[in-house]
Protein backbone atom coordinates (compact mmCIF):
# COMPACT_ATOMS: atom_id res chain seq x y z
CA UNK A 1 0.00 0.00 0.00
CA UNK A 2 1.40 3.15 -0.77
CA UNK A 3 0.52 7.12 -0.28
CA UNK A 4 1.61 10.39 -2.05
CA UNK A 5 1.60 13.29 -1.40
CA UNK A 6 4.98 14.75 -3.39
CA UNK A 7 4.00 18.28 -2.74
CA UNK A 8 4.01 17.88 1.04
CA UNK A 9 7.45 16.42 0.98
CA UNK A 10 8.62 19.00 -1.50
CA UNK A 11 9.90 16.07 -3.33
CA UNK A 12 8.71 17.49 -6.50
CA UNK A 13 10.72 20.44 -6.26
CA UNK A 14 14.16 18.80 -5.52
CA UNK A 15 13.65 16.65 -8.07
CA UNK A 16 15.40 18.38 -10.89
CA UNK A 17 18.54 19.40 -8.35
CA UNK A 18 22.02 17.40 -8.96
CA UNK A 19 23.71 17.03 -5.72
CA UNK A 20 27.48 17.00 -4.82
CA UNK A 21 28.88 14.28 -3.55
CA UNK A 22 30.39 14.74 0.19
CA UNK A 23 33.92 14.58 1.04
CA UNK A 24 34.80 11.00 0.75
CA UNK A 25 30.99 9.57 -0.86
CA UNK A 26 31.91 8.15 -4.44
CA UNK A 27 30.08 9.54 -7.53
CA UNK A 28 28.51 5.54 -7.54
CA UNK A 29 27.29 5.74 -3.92
CA UNK A 30 25.61 9.31 -4.49
CA UNK A 31 23.71 8.12 -7.84
CA UNK A 32 22.95 5.08 -6.17
CA UNK A 33 20.92 7.16 -3.49
CA UNK A 34 19.57 9.50 -5.74
CA UNK A 35 18.10 6.49 -7.78
CA UNK A 36 16.73 5.17 -4.13
CA UNK A 37 15.14 8.79 -3.32
CA UNK A 38 13.58 8.81 -6.80
CA UNK A 39 12.19 5.55 -6.14
CA UNK A 40 10.78 6.00 -2.99
CA UNK A 41 9.79 9.81 -3.91
CA UNK A 42 6.57 9.89 -2.40
CA UNK A 43 5.72 7.02 -1.01
CA UNK A 44 4.81 8.43 2.03
CA UNK A 45 3.88 11.79 3.80
CA UNK A 46 4.51 12.64 7.17
CA UNK A 47 1.66 15.20 6.34
CA UNK A 48 -0.80 12.84 5.51
CA UNK A 49 -3.86 13.36 7.69
CA UNK A 50 -5.63 10.93 6.11
CA UNK A 51 -4.24 8.14 7.03
CA UNK A 52 -6.13 5.59 9.32
CA UNK A 53 -4.16 4.50 13.00
CA UNK A 54 -3.75 1.37 11.36
CA UNK A 55 -2.35 2.22 8.15
CA UNK A 56 0.51 4.38 9.67
CA UNK A 57 1.11 1.15 11.99
CA UNK A 58 1.78 -0.88 8.99
CA UNK A 59 3.72 1.74 7.51
CA UNK A 60 5.86 2.14 10.35
CA UNK A 61 6.38 -1.55 10.53
CA UNK A 62 7.30 -1.46 7.07
CA UNK A 63 10.04 1.51 7.56
CA UNK A 64 11.24 -0.30 10.81
CA UNK A 65 11.72 -3.58 8.62
CA UNK A 66 13.69 -2.05 5.54
CA UNK A 67 15.73 -0.03 8.26
CA UNK A 68 16.66 -3.04 9.67
CA UNK A 69 17.44 -4.90 6.43
CA UNK A 70 19.79 -2.07 5.72
CA UNK A 71 21.27 -1.79 8.99
CA UNK A 72 21.88 -5.62 8.91
CA UNK A 73 23.93 -5.01 5.19
CA UNK A 74 26.14 -2.41 6.33
CA UNK A 75 26.76 -4.30 9.37
CA UNK A 76 28.02 -7.07 6.85
CA UNK A 77 29.58 -4.85 4.44
CA UNK A 78 31.42 -2.98 7.09
CA UNK A 79 32.99 -6.33 8.26
CA UNK A 80 36.10 -6.50 7.12
CA UNK A 81 37.25 -10.00 9.41
CA UNK A 82 33.96 -11.65 8.56
CA UNK A 83 34.97 -10.50 4.32
CA UNK A 84 38.39 -12.43 4.89
CA UNK A 85 37.83 -15.17 6.32
CA UNK A 86 35.14 -15.99 4.37
CA UNK A 87 37.41 -15.59 1.18
CA UNK A 88 39.80 -17.24 2.56
CA UNK A 89 37.56 -19.84 3.19
CA UNK A 90 36.36 -20.50 -0.61
CA UNK A 91 40.03 -19.81 -1.68
CA UNK A 92 40.97 -22.55 0.45
CA UNK A 93 38.96 -25.22 -0.97
CA UNK A 94 39.38 -23.64 -5.00
CA UNK A 95 42.13 -25.11 -7.08
CA UNK A 96 43.67 -22.70 -9.58
CA UNK A 97 44.73 -23.80 -12.40
CA UNK A 98 47.91 -22.08 -12.73
CA UNK A 99 48.75 -24.47 -9.56
CA UNK A 100 47.07 -27.93 -10.64
CA UNK A 101 49.48 -27.10 -13.96
CA UNK A 102 52.70 -26.78 -11.78
CA UNK A 103 52.05 -29.68 -9.92
CA UNK A 104 51.88 -31.71 -12.89
CA UNK A 105 54.64 -30.55 -14.87
CA UNK A 106 56.51 -31.18 -11.18
CA UNK A 107 55.25 -34.46 -11.45
CA UNK A 108 56.31 -35.44 -14.91
CA UNK A 109 59.82 -33.92 -14.01
CA UNK A 110 60.47 -35.93 -10.93
CA UNK A 111 58.67 -38.83 -13.00
CA UNK A 112 61.45 -38.37 -15.41
CA UNK A 113 64.19 -37.81 -13.56
CA UNK A 114 63.35 -41.06 -11.71
CA UNK A 115 63.06 -42.96 -15.11
CA UNK A 116 66.07 -41.17 -16.50
CA UNK A 117 67.79 -42.34 -13.56
CA UNK A 118 66.97 -45.70 -13.17
CA UNK A 119 67.87 -46.88 -16.98
CA UNK A 120 71.55 -45.73 -16.58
Amino acid sequence: MTFSDPDASGAVALAGKKKQAAPGVSERTLARAQRRHRHDQGTTSMSNTSLTPDQLEAQIELQREQLADTVDQLARKLDVKAQAKARLQSARYQLRPEAVAAFVGAAILVGGLVWWRRSR
